[in-house]
């Protein structure tokens, strides 16, 4: 792999949070997009006191949304810079019942949702 690639089992798992240390969830899948297979979404597992109401709810996050930090150490983490509310309004799906990621309105939804989240990198 090319210095700017990475094995997909190094991002599933991955820990999200926030600027303000939030816990945000987990990577616990990638979906890429068939014809170019360009990463479309990460899905995110949600923690937290709202994740053990709903332990099987997942958000699928626009890869633009979530950077990419290396922690002390080498470790790597993600950032999304929103607070925990934002998650808990998100578009969201079960895993017994994943969306159609084919669906326009649904690919819409997300994008309309995501589409004021800012990546900057601030270390």
């Amino acid at each position: 792999m090319g210095r700017n690639t990475v094995s997909a089992r190094a991002v599933i798992g991955t820990h999200v949070e926030n600027w303000d240390g939030e816990n945000l969830g987990n990577i616990t899948d990638i979906m890429l997009e068939k014809a170019d297979g360009e990463i479309a979404y990460l899905e995110l597992s949600y923690p937290g006191e709202y994740g053990r109401r709903y332990p099987n709810k997942r958000f699928a996050v626009p890869f633009e949304a979530i950077a990419k930090k290396i922690m002390d150490g080498g470790k790597a983490e993600y950032i999304m810079d929103v607070q925990e509310e934002f998650l808990q309004q998100a578009p969201g799906y079960d895993t017994s019942n994943p969306p159609d990621f084919a669906d326009k309105r649904f690919c819409s939804l997300l994008k309309d949702y995501y589409k004021n989240v800012s990546v900057d990198i601030r270390v």
